[in-house]
Formats: structure tokens, sequence, C-alpha cells
């Protein structure tokens, strides 16, 4: 992958011609003309092309707000999740049990993204530059966009399958695998699979901890 020194020539104001690479001889970005509907659809479809526009590309910078909007929607999904098995009806009690469970997939997603990029500035080493953290940080977010699906789960109580549980974790896995390759293109995919899985279990493996951790100190009280 080369990069090109602009994405497209601009003639006027409505007319621009998009760059094509001088080795392979295809449009650099062919999204530069999509509507935002057709890059999402693109994005769900896990074209790479959609991610690495997103992700390079592109003057987008909210990465912080849609991060928050992800964890959120992880959030709701644990507190429904966990209510559906206590049917515990004292609101102060449904009130701390979503702080804990927005605490928890906060920790989760730091451990998450700070597995990732250790993982992937130690393999790539001092041959490459790697992105800086924030960098790394605000767009691997964009690989969570899949809880976005919990939207679904509200109006057709589907989080009480397992099926689609697992399909949604699935779906995370493949997106969070298409980021670590956009981001680091020098990394073969089974080394980017590799740290998305590593990465992953150290996800889960923290979100256990803290619940681990909570449950012993209720107890304690």
């Amino acid at each position: 992958m080369k990069p090109v020194e602009s994405l497209f020539t601009q003639y006027s104001k409505e007319v621009i011609r998009i760059t094509e690479c001088s080795k392979c001889k295809k449009v650099a970005d062919k999204y530069i003309e999509y509507d935002a509907v057709l890059i999402f659809n693109d994005l769900f479809l896990q074209y790479s092309a959609a991610y690495r526009h997103l992700l390079l590309n592109t003057n987008f910078d909210s990465y912080a707000r849609i991060g928050m909007l992800f964890i959120l929607a992880d959030a709701y999904n644990k507190w429904i999740l966990r209510q559906t098995h206590l049917h515990s009806a004292r609101v102060y009690d449904l009130e701390w049990h979503f702080y804990e469970a927005l605490i928890k997939s906060t920790v989760e997603c730091l451990t998450y993204l700070l597995t990732a990029y250790f993982f992937s500035t130690i393999i790539i080493g001092k041959n490459e530059k790697m992105h800086s953290f924030k960098f790394f940080f605000g767009r691997s977010l964009v690989g969570f966009f899949g809880y976005i699906f919990v939207v679904f789960s509200i109006i057709w109580h589907l989080h009480e399958y397992f099926s689609y549980r697992l399909l949604m974790t699935f779906f995370i896995f493949i997106s969070q695998i298409q980021v670590q390759k956009t981001l680091c293109p020098s990394l073969t995919t089974p080394i980017c699979i590799f740290i998305v899985l590593f990465s992953m279990a150290a996800r889960y493996g923290s979100g256990w901890t803290f619940s681990y951790l909570i449950s012993t100190f209720s107890t304690s009280f």
C-alpha cells in the first residue's frame, strides 16, 4: 500500500478528479464522492476501503464522542441483561447497577485499547513509525460501532438470546480486525487477528476482575 500525495484534484467548486495510484492505476479513495449513508453501509459490510477512508482520509474528529456513545450502549446492554436475571424493582438498585455497568464497560474498553496499542507497537518495532496513542485510541473506537445494535435489542428484546450476543461479539471482532489492518498495514492478517484476540481476552478478563471486586466489596458490607 503506497500513499499518494493528494486524494483528489479540485478544478472548480463542483468538479474534482480523484487521484489514481501510480502503481496499480486504481483510484486512491473512491469514497471521496460517496454519501455518508453509503459509507456506513460499506462499513457494515466490512469493506476495507471504507475503513481506510474513515480512519485515514477524513477530517472527522469526534471519535471521543462516538466512543462514549458506544460505551453507553454496551453499558446499557450489560445492565438490561443483568436486570433480566435479577428482576430488581428498587430504583436505587437500578441506578447503581447501571453505573456499575458503565464503569465496567469503560474499564473493558480502555483495557482493549491499551493492550492492542502495546502489542502493535512491540510487533512493529523501530522499523516503522507507529501512530500516536491518541490517533490509535480514537480510531480504534470505531471498531466498537457494533454496539449500536443495542437499539434493535431494545425494540425486539434480543438481549435475552445468546445468538444475538454471540453475533454482536463476532461482528465487533471482525470490525476490530479491519481497524487493526487499516492502522497497521505492515502487519499480516494473522498477526492482526492475534492482536485483536489477545486484546479482547484482556478486555473480558478486566471485566471479570471488575465484577469480582465489586461482588467482594458488596458482600463485605
